[in-house]
This record gives C-alpha cells, sequence and structure tokens, in this order.
C-alpha cells in the first residue's frame, strides 16, 4: 500500500493549492497587507497605521460572504495626525485564482462591498449606537489575479449596462484596486524590497526554468539580507 506521498493525485492537489494557501497565509500579516497595497496604489499606505490592522473575524461577515475562502478583510485605522480618532478603512482583499477572468467581477465587488456595510449597520444596532455617530467606513477592494489568461474584462459597473450618456451618473461608481500577478512587470513587485514583493516575485515565475527560478530565489534571499542589515543598524531589530 502506497504511502500518502507517493499518490501522485495527492501530490497534484498539494501543489495545485500552495498559491491559495501560500498567499492567504502571507497576507494574514498586516505589514505584507501594506506591501501588497503599495503595489498598485504606492501612497495610498500612507496615511494607514498598519501596526493596528485587526483581521475582521469571519463570524461578523455574511454566511454567503464566508463561503468566499480566498478573501480577506482587515479593519484599518488611519494614523492619528491623519484622520479624526476612530476613522478607519476596510481593505478586501479578493483573490482570485480561478484562471479565466471573471466578467461579472464589478458585481461581486458591490455586493461584497454591500454586505460588510450592512454588517456595519446591525453593529450599530446591536451596540445602540446614536444615529450622530454612525458612520461607515470606506472600502477599498483589491482583486488579485493570478490566473494566467489576460484579463479583458472592466471592473466597472457601466461595463454591464446598457445606459446612454445621459444616465451615466445614475450608475454607482467606485475605484478597485487590480493587481494581476503575471502582468505585472518584476520591478513593480521588488523595488520596495517588501516580503510580500518578493514572494510574488517568486510565484510569477514558479512556471519557469529551475535556473530562473533559483535566479529569483537567490536575488530575493539577497534583497532580504539586504534589508535586515540595514534595519538592525538603525536599531530596528
Amino acid at each position: 500500500m502506497p504511502a500518502p506521498n507517493d499518490d501522485p493525485a495527492s501530490s497534484r492537489e498539494v501543489i495545485r493549492e500552495f498559491n491559495d494557501r501560500g498567499t492567504l497565509w502571507l497576507l494574514e500579516d498586516p505589514e505584507n497587507l501594506r506591501g501588497l497595497l503599495q503595489i498598485p496604489e504606492p501612497t495610498l499606505a500612507e496615511p494607514l497605521d498598519f501596526g493596528r490592522a485587526e483581521r475582521i473575524n469571519r463570524s461578523f461577515i455574511p454566511a454567503d460572504l464566508q463561503k468566499q475562502e480566498s478573501d480577506l478583510i482587515f479593519r484599518v485605522p488611519y494614523r492619528a495626525e491623519s484622520a479624526e480618532p476612530g476613522a478607519e478603512v476596510w481593505v478586501y482583499v479578493l483573490l482570485e485564482h480561478q484562471s479565466r477572468p471573471d466578467p461579472e467581477m464589478a458585481l461581486r465587488v458591490l455586493s461584497y462591498m454591500l454586505q460588510l456595510w450592512e454588517a456595519q449597520r446591525r453593529e450599530w444596532q446591536d451596540a445602540n449606537r446614536p444615529a450622530e455617530q454612525r458612520r461607515l467606513p470606506p472600502v477599498v477592494p483589491i482583486v488579485f489575479y493570478t490566473g494566467a489568461d489576460d484579463w479583458n474584462a472592466p471592473i466597472r459597473l457601466a461595463s454591464m449596462m446598457e445606459a446612454p450618456a445621459e444616465l451615466a451618473h445614475f450608475v454607482p461608481q467606485w475605484e478597485t484596486l487590480f493587481l494581476n500577478l503575471h502582468r505585472t512587470p518584476s520591478e513593480a513587485l521588488t523595488q520596495l524590497g517588501t516580503a510580500i514583493g518578493w514572494a510574488l516575485r517568486v510565484l510569477q515565475v514558479e512556471q519557469e526554468s529551475l535556473a530562473v527560478l533559483e535566479q529569483v530565489l537567490a536575488e530575493a534571499m539577497q534583497d532580504w539580507r539586504v534589508c535586515l542589515k540595514s534595519c538592525k543598524g538603525n536599531g530596528c531589530g
């Protein structure tokens, strides 16, 4: 009877889920979440205090949203000097690992955002919060696509509607950050020298030759050593 590790099907399953589980594990660290935000939107992370970021427990989220096993939701407060005390944003990371783009992504994102705000409203009701203190936090949605195919589907609700120009201002609009792993230039991932940036760079080349993978791993380790030496020299670790 073969050992579990000798089962080819079992081995393929482990490898198939590596990207999903590995990326989720990395993004559970708020510092890596900061690094992810800095790739598509470098200045967005500056006013946010990731040292006090809190991952939202899934018991807080409606049942249909809990089914999205590859999604991460964080509450991130503003830095004290950037906003009113208690102000925060929610960062919603949707990890899209399916091989083909979803043409209905805009509708999905809107649905998730609305469910988050509805959960917030229920929390206010349970706490009997006065109406004048009820302020919804902004939601920053990030679609992180790791599929091999090009993503040609717009992530705007207007792309799913047939609305004449005079009705355009009735269509809900919001910004969705989009990160396409295999179409992002390597320097955009590594220029800040973050752990998440280099990890994503390694994932970028996982299907290439062993020589390329070894080279990228060596570059990542070298950059990490330089950053660690600099950090120790500045008394930060």
